[in-house]
């Protein structure tokens, strides 16, 4: 049944309740069809019998690759936090769109934030505080806010943020799929989560060796170390997903939840412990930047992370 509560002017109608024993009215959530569509400038949404598929996107372009843009670096943590409050939502895939996962970097999205680091460091210093918050609810969110299985998709290379879909309870790349931390050989603490991930799942001496080197990591090793579940052509791999999403939805919903948050503590608690004081430690040395000249060797390196040599690859 549907619930109401009383506003001065009015009424506001409430959804269903999520369990029917309370008789409580409630502030209903975000449906499905508002958030699909308010993010609709970086994110295609599609769900089906309780499995949601989130894709980010070029802006306003739903059929072309991303490029790393500020709108889906904090798009995505406001979206967790809504997609794990809708209790219509039971497994998540993510994915990136077409035969990348991220490609390039966009210029004039970071322009005037590296220009304000030379001409005006007081403003960028300002602009550090709001990309900080976004960049840890991008991996709070996903971690503390989502209770259903989840599914990462990794569609080809990126530049970097694998950390999201690494951070899934399964994650599947494409045979074309390289992983990497370039944050370090682009002069960045390498602090905001890639290299994190690649500790927890590999171990400190390859996390390190990868992040000081900038060295690639190929589909097959990726595969052999355990970073990854299945490696797949990219015309198979989105149907694997709904397939292995499929196969999960079989079990009843509580222990498809209750199987999410056990499989997910030891990562929470080892994020809980290291994820602050790494992020803290890359914008302080972000902000040791301020005032200092501009070096196009940074973002070029991140440019050119998804066509590498042989020599680059481990």
């Amino acid at each position: 049944m549907d619930y109401k509560i009383k506003k001065r002017k009015g009424e506001i109608k409430m959804g269903k309740l999520e369990t029917s024993n309370t008789g409580q009215n409630y502030v209903p959530y975000t449906t499905f069809e508002e958030y699909s569509e308010r993010f609709s400038a970086f994110f295609s949404m599609e769900r089906k019998d309780g499995i949601i598929h989130v894709r980010h996107h070029a802006e306003n372009q739903p059929d072309k690759k991303a490029i790393w843009h500020y709108g889906i670096h904090k798009g995505w943590g406001q979206l967790f936090k809504l997609i794990g409050q809708d209790p219509e939502n039971e497994v998540l895939i993510i994915s990136g769109t077409g035969d990348e996962f991220l490609t390039g970097m966009d210029p004039e999205n970071i322009k005037d934030n590296q220009n304000a680091r030379v001409d005006a460091p007081r403003l960028y210093l300002e602009q550090m505080y709001p990309m900080y918050r976004d960049g840890s609810d991008l991996i709070y969110n996903v971690v503390n806010d989502i209770h259903i299985p989840t599914i990462g998709v990794i569609n080809g290379p990126s530049v970097g943020h694998t950390e999201f879909p690494l951070l899934c309870d399964l994650t599947l790349i494409t045979d074309k799929t390289i992983l990497h931390d370039g944050h370090y050989s682009a002069g960045v603490v390498p602090g905001d989560g890639q290299h994190m991930i690649f500790d927890y799942l590999v171990g400190t001496k390859r996390a390190n060796y990868m992040a000081y080197t900038g060295k690639s990591i190929n589909p097959q090793t990726a595969l052999e170390w355990g970073m990854v579940n299945e490696v797949l052509p990219l015309d198979k791999i989105i149907d694997r997903a709904w397939e292995i999403a499929g196969q999960i939805m079989k079990q009843e919903r509580t222990v498809r939840r209750l199987s999410h948050d056990m499989m997910r503590e030891p990562l929470r608690q080892y994020i809980t412990k290291f994820f602050p004081q790494q992020f803290a430690l890359e914008w302080w040395g972000c902000a040791d930047l301020a005032g200092k000249p501009l070096a196009t060797e940074g973002i070029n390196f991140f440019n050119k992370l998804a066509d590498r040599n042989e020599e680059d690859i481990i």
